[in-house]
């Protein structure tokens, strides 16, 4: 995933804000905020060395721990999170480092998704997934674009495009294998 400028991180702020008269995402939810830390952290990290990077990042670093500690919400600085990242109840996630995130992704409250340990590879995520609150993504799997994980799940293996998973561990209920062939 490419690295966002300061321009698309206010476009995307903008855009939430203005969707939040249609119940879209407010603008007050605490998701929205760490999205926008994390997004300029990650062009922080992006810019060259001098004082004006070390004050953004002073900066930045405090505005994530402040709503680490408010939210108890973390994303790691290495993970990538595409465009249109929603968090409408941003309370209690976790994402590890090295996780991908694709574009148009919604992630409930209570959610984990990391690696098993800190040698193995982070979960990827398509586009266009759901991520049902309390669920946790363990590990080197990859959910399709298009699929869902349903509330409380546990996911330590692949989920196809398309597909609806729910269950400890998570099985496929449902596959939509008109979205799996377009993905």
């Amino acid at each position: 995933m490419a690295s966002l400028k300061f321009t698309e991180v206010a476009r995307e702020l903008l855009a939430n804000f203005r969707t939040d008269a249609g119940n879209h995402f407010s603008i007050k939810e605490p998701g929205l905020w760490t999205i926008t830390a994390y997004r300029i952290g990650a062009e922080v990290a992006e810019m060259r060395p001098g004082s004006a990077r070390r004050l953004l990042g002073a900066a930045q670093r405090a505005l994530a721990l402040a709503l680490k500690l408010a939210t108890r919400t973390s994303i790691d600085p290495s993970a990538k999170l595409g465009l249109g990242l929603s968090l409408p109840h941003g309370l209690n996630l976790s994402i590890g480092p090295g996780v991908e995130i694709g574009e148009r992704v919604a992630i409930l409250q209570d959610v984990s998704i990391t690696a098993c340990d800190e040698s193995s590879p982070a979960p990827r995520i398509g586009h266009d997934v759901f991520i049902g609150a309390g669920a946790t993504i363990l590990g080197p799997v990859t959910v399709g674009n298009g699929a869902a994980i349903g509330p409380n799940s546990l996911v330590i293996t692949d989920i196809p495009p398309g597909a609806f998973a729910i269950g400890v561990p998570a099985k496929v209920v449902r596959w939509n294998k008109t979205a799996s062939a377009v993905a």
